[in-house]
């Protein structure tokens, strides 16, 4: 499909999908040879330093593509450095740039492409999830040490109590969201808490069927306000819980 852009904590994560008759080792033999294109010849450089100072020691991999592929499911992952060949010198001026701000673009953009088999009427279909960075993609804010993590609240919701909101994405251009809070606040409080929140703010609480619902799953709510469905989950998380609310308009 077309390229899609995900906001994740106020950085941009592109996002493509596809299905082919190919095999997955096929699939990711193809993603491996545009890794090694854009890899700015690191390992050959590496190779020659060593082979000035030979009192360094050590081994060189062929690739620094990352790549695992039991023939059916499988990844690979890289960063496109950008340039037809860099030294080592200047990774790693590049490396000091990426710990000094922690934006990923300083070294370079990041490649990763998941690959899984199947048969669909006696025939082989691959699904590939192919997800990239272009540009500034800062890590350090994306998860500051403290406060809210870049984003919103859920518009029309009330935040947890005793909370920090550690997570939110959206699809850019889709009002679909999902915004994750930890709580000091027990997962019993939180859907309590919210049961009577949401009454009290004119949704109304749909009735689900735990019959089945394994003793691990998280604790589940589902309200609905106007034609718009909200689905919180609440799970255990050290002495608090995490509180996950999908939006969907």
């Amino acid at each position: 499909d077309a390229p899609r852009e995900l906001v994740i904590n106020g950085q941009t994560l592109h996002l493509s999908s596809g299905t082919t008759s190919r095999t997955t080792t096929e699939v990711l033999d193809f993603f491996e040879g545009r890794c090694a294109d854009a890899d700015g010849e690191l390992a050959l450089s590496m190779q020659r330093l060593l082979s000035d100072h030979p009192d360094i020691g050590g081994e060189v991999p062929n690739t620094p593509t990352i790549r695992q592929d039991d023939g059916r499911v499988g990844y690979v992952a890289c960063v496109d450095l950008g340039e037809p060949s860099i030294d080592v010198a200047e990774l790693a001026e590049r490396i000091g740039r990426f710990g000094a701000t922690g934006n990923v673009g300083a070294i370079g953009d990041a490649r990763y492409v998941f690959a899984e088999q199947a048969e669909r009427d006696g025939e082989v279909a691959t699904h590939f999830v192919a997800m990239w960075t272009q540009g500034e993609f800062n890590v350090n804010r994306m998860f500051p040490e403290g406060g809210d993590a870049p984003g919103n609240d859920v518009d029309g919701v009330s935040r947890p109590p005793r909370a920090r909101r550690v997570l939110q994405g959206a699809e850019r251009g889709m009002p679909q969201s999902m915004t994750v809070y930890a709580s000091a606040e027990t997962e019993a409080s939180l859907e309590a808490f919210y049961r009577r929140d949401l009454a009290q703010n004119g949704w109304t609480i749909v009735p689900l069927d735990l019959t089945h619902r394994p003793a691990t799953a998280p604790a589940t709510l589902v309200a609905e306000r106007d034609q718009r469905m909200v689905t919180f989950m609440f799970q255990p998380d050290g002495d608090g819980a995490t509180a996950a609310i999908f939006d969907s308009p």
